[in-house]
């Protein structure tokens, strides 16, 4: 027979004697207003979406973009009136227009609160392209945009957000890459070592600034048509991603990223965020 335990401790008698005070709820417009922003690729997809939710909620922002400027003027005219809203044509893969561009952020001398690396490379060329037909320049278009170029917005916008006592960012992976997608062979790696980037600035400036990553699933930003699918391949696309057997829509991804980068977010740093429709368990 099993003698009663004498040393049992409930849950109750592990709490402290005095709870820590709640801290005042907000919601995520409140913890967000007049906080100033910085979104790379903003001009389209996800970056378009994720650069009107900010403005939604009365950030100030300092956006970059490509080639097109139409929808960052469209956001300029919708939201100018209410907020500052600044925009320039960055080539990240370039040093110097990269320092030149939060040069201009830190002459205003208000620092910065958020910073978004959404620009990306991607080539229809390099879709499903065989590795020994690659050329290391290939891979090195992609790393040159996608980890570097957020490296290089991350080192100009750390004093920045210093200097504020603290900032978040919020990074870009892709959840097929980190399991190794076959027909990105050119693009999976530089995906894959934006994770390492985003945990070490996450440990190296913790607790002042946070670093995490979104690793999103296949996402409807129009790239089926640029691409030229069918309807049934479009169907096909989203019928096998995931559990949720449809593509994600970019103002799903830009709400997660609005939410890591707020306040109400602060317990969460250095991770990965796979918002991908269940795809990584299915």
């Amino acid at each position: 027979m099993l003698s009663p335990c004498r040393n049992f401790v409930t849950l109750a008698d592990r709490l402290p004697a005095v709870r820590p005070e709640k801290v005042e709820e907000m919601s995520l417009t409140d913890s967000m207003e007049n906080r100033i922003a910085v979104v790379t690729g903003a001009s389209s997809g996800v970056g378009r979406e994720i650069a009107h939710q900010l403005a939604e909620r009365g950030c100030h922002l300092w956006l970059t973009y490509h080639s097109d400027d139409e929808p960052v003027r469209h956001l300029q005219g919708v939201f100018g009136g209410k907020q500052r809203i600044e925009a320039k044509q960055v080539d990240l893969t370039d040093d110097k227009a990269v320092s030149s561009f939060f040069g201009r952020i830190a002459e205003e001398g208000e620092g910065l609160d958020y910073l978004v690396n959404n620009a990306s490379f991607w080539s229809e060329d390099l879709w499903d392209a065989d590795p020994v037909t690659l050329e290391a320049s290939d891979l090195r278009d992609v790393f040159e945009v996608d980890l570097l170029g957020s490296f290089r917005a991350i080192r100009q916008a750390i004093p920045l957000m210093l200097q504020k006592g603290g900032g978040s960012i919020v990074n870009f992976s892709s959840s097929d890459s980190l399991r190794g997608d076959p027909k990105a062979f050119a693009y999976n790696p530089a995906q894959v070592a934006v994770l390492g980037l985003t945990r070490s600035v996450a440990r190296r400036y913790a607790p002042d600034i946070r670093c995490n990553a979104i690793a999103p699933g296949p996402i409807d930003t129009g790239w089926t048509e640029r691409w030229g699918l069918s309807d049934s391949e479009k169907e096909d696309v989203g019928s096998k991603n995931g559990l949720l057997k449809r593509m994600g829509r970019p103002d799903e991804i830009a709400s997660l990223a609005c939410y890591l980068l707020s306040d109400p977010a602060g317990y969460i740093n250095g991770q990965i965020i796979r918002a991908d429709g269940g795809g990584s368990i299915a």
